[in-house]
């Protein structure tokens, strides 16, 4: 199996697993936050849709596109991340602001319908990947410059790292076999 096919499968069963945990949320409880800083489940899930629509695959179509730069490289950072194949188990605190921050109003069915369009829309990129030289890059603001591949596997990447925030936010609302 080539690399590109295993990150989609490995992102399909986990956009899997984050369609099912949406089955286990009442309203109420996809929008409780454990504190006013703190993200509730449904701003999780806005968070990882939004970065893999407007971020993470718009950087996979400039790559494609041609849109690219040529030079550039990671950084330490990014670096690390790919060396280890994931984000650090560490909690990364961003400063609430009203454009990064995500809305909490988003409800299960608009999330369930996102998630299916990501399912789609990752199946019909990774064919293109292999055709998309590696030195057209696009630079992330904390890893560096990544090719369509490394931002391809971001989005993989970036779903199993909030696991573990779904998993204590489960806790925090009192769902169990989470």
């Amino acid at each position: 199996m080539s690399e590109t096919k295993r990150i989609l499968q490995d992102l399909e069963l986990l956009i899997g697993q984050y369609e099912e945990a949406l089955g286990r949320y009442s309203p109420e409880q996809l929008h409780r936050q454990p504190a006013p800083e703190a993200w509730s489940v449904g701003q999780v899930y806005t968070h990882l849709l939004n970065t893999a629509f407007h971020m993470q695959l718009r950087a996979v179509a400039a790559c494609r596109d041609g849109a690219g730069q040529s030079d550039g490289a990671k950084t330490e950072a990014g670096e690390a991340v790919f060396r280890l194949g994931s984000f650090p188990p560490i909690k990364i605190a961003v400063p609430p602001t009203d454009t990064y921050t995500p809305a909490n109003t988003e409800e299960v069915d608009s999330l369930r319908a996102r998630l299916e369009k990501l399912k789609a829309e990752v199946g019909a990129i990774e064919p293109q990947l292999a055709a998309i030289p590696e030195d057209r890059r696009v630079p992330h603001p904390r890893l560096g410059a990544l090719n369509a591949l490394e931002w391809f596997s971001l989005v993989e990447m970036h779903f199993r790292h909030h696991l573990r925030q779904q998993q204590e936010l489960d806790a925090f609302l009192g769902i169990q076999g989470a």
